[in-house]
């Protein structure tokens, strides 16, 4: 077998990639280093961000066409992991003669029986591989269209646009449903009805927020759709939003499928009904406290304007629930959004479900920080993300209102979106009952250059006290 460095360079699925393969070969990142006993297979170990390495190979049995694996999770076939295993051979490092490590063994066996049983399967393969072609290529060409759309929007700069304007954007929008891009629709429509506030400046400010998070989406959705065009047989995306903002509806036998499940010990912490007119349906939204995990996750119903006599609206629960098999959705957030179909049981909570609860909140005002700034930066990430968090003092003066967790002060605001009514007259007019509370239900959003939380329940060892 021979291997030069203008093949890997071909091998390469992006010129970065190669570069990347370079600086980790350069670098002796790879420092495992062996290869099979008639030298046509090439495996080793590679060191990656993480603790662990990396294990990786390149089987070039059939030269023609090459098979690269690696446990990184990376996307791309073949990864810079890979490409760096090659590049070692084409630079002449030293390879030690090994034998194949059983994982790879059985690999290459369920190819070649996945060879074997190709042909009977070849007819349905074809079509079933043409049809999520179709698909992947009408979701590109929705992708360049609301890109066309962002550009049109700020061609000329965001004060020149006008109601004329707006309803021609608007019209171009509702393409994407017809590119199968039902959730990049919705954030564009959202994005053109914030011309619609009255307060310029605050307008201004979230248009161009959400104008650059679309654009980031549209550049990870077009790598991700690529990334499925070359390769149709690719598992989908189970760790991030990816797959529901470019329009997959999750059934819950895929949910299962990929291991998201769960028995949930739920207490709902919030409730809210909205109009949500950019997407054409109301939503239900309820914000529960998984006991078992001590996460805040999310219950939302939807129910479209064409079919709202047939979805039955969803109230608020004031049991605790026990569900036996709880579904959650993919997400790199903190808040995952969770489903159930079987009819859970329901009980009064008690002074020990009140204790477990207020053990759940987060009490490093850093840490959440850390956490809700990571997740505002994600384009993929719900930008208001909620956390239940220790109020370990409350304060007001002529600057506002705030709360302090751990160390760090938060100021706190009135919501301005999702369906939440203003709380903070509410919470004023507590004054030293705040003292018995040891956790806040908080919506944070960023605004006006700072952390904003927008106070939506109270938890103590008594109960809870919900404020919208």
């Amino acid at each position: 077998m021979h291997v030069s460095e203008a093949v890997v360079k071909a091998l390469a699925p992006d010129p970065a990639s190669f570069r990347n393969a370079d600086a980790i070969e350069q670098a002796g990142q790879l420092v495992q280093l062996n290869s099979s006993p008639d030298g046509h297979i090439l495996f080793g170990e590679c060191l990656g961000s993480g603790k662990s390495s990396y294990t990786v190979s390149a089987d070039f049995t059939d030269e023609s066409s090459p098979a690269f694996s690696c446990s990184c999770p990376s996307r791309k076939r073949p990864c810079k992991h890979a490409l760096a295993l090659t590049l070692a051979k084409a630079r002449n490092r030293k390879f030690t003669t090994a034998a194949l490590p059983q994982p790879l063994v059985d690999k290459r066996e369920k190819a070649a029986r996945r060879a074997e049983s190709k042909p009977a399967a070849s007819a349905a393969t074809t079509a079933g591989t043409a049809r999520s072609n179709s698909r992947v290529e009408q979701q590109l060409q929705g992708l360049a269209l609301a890109e066309t759309v962002l550009q049109a929007l700020t061609a000329n700069g965001l004060a020149a646009v006008n109601g004329k304007t707006l309803l021609a954007l608007k019209n171009q929008t509702k393409q994407l449903a017809d590119c199968h891009l039902t959730g990049v629709q919705g954030l564009l429509l959202q994005l053109l009805d914030t011309f619609a506030m009255t307060d310029t400046e605050a307008m201004y400010t979230i248009v161009c927020q959400d104008a650059a998070r679309v654009h980031a989406l549209v550049q990870r959705g077009r790598s991700y759709l690529q990334d499925r065009l070359a390769n149709p047989e690719a598992p989908r995306d189970t760790t991030s939003e990816i797959e529901a903002v470019l329009g997959t509806a999750w059934q819950l036998s895929d949910l299962a499928a990929i291991g998201n499940t769960s028995t949930a010990h739920l207490l709902q912490l919030a409730f809210t009904c909205y109009d949500n007119e950019a997407e054409l349906h109301y939503q239900d939204l309820g914000v529960w406290l998984n006991l078992e995990e001590s996460r805040v996750d999310l219950s939302v119903n939807y129910r479209p304007y064409r079919a709202v006599q047939h979805v039955p609206q969803e109230d608020s629960c004031d049991r605790m629930l026990t569900v036996r098999q709880c579904y959650h959705y993919p997400t790199a957030g903190q808040n995952r959004r969770i489903r159930w179909n079987e009819l859970p049981s329901m009980t009064p909570p008690d002074d020990a479900d009140w204790q477990a609860a207020c053990q759940c909140r987060q009490t490093d005002g850093e840490h959440i920080c850390r956490q809700v700034k990571q997740q505002l930066i994600n384009p993929l990430c719900s930008r208001h993300p909620y956390v239940l968090l220790s109020c370990d003092e409350f304060s007001a003066d002529k600057s506002g209102h705030f709360v302090r967790c751990g160390t760090v002060w938060f100021q706190l605001a009135n919501a301005v979106s999702g369906g939440w009514a203003d709380t903070l007259p509410v919470l004023s007019l507590l004054g030293r009952r705040l003292s018995q509370y040891s956790a806040l239900l908080g919506r944070f959003a960023y605004r006006d250059g700072s952390l904003q939380v927008a106070p939506l329940s109270l938890l103590g060892p008594q109960g809870l006290l919900r404020l919208a």
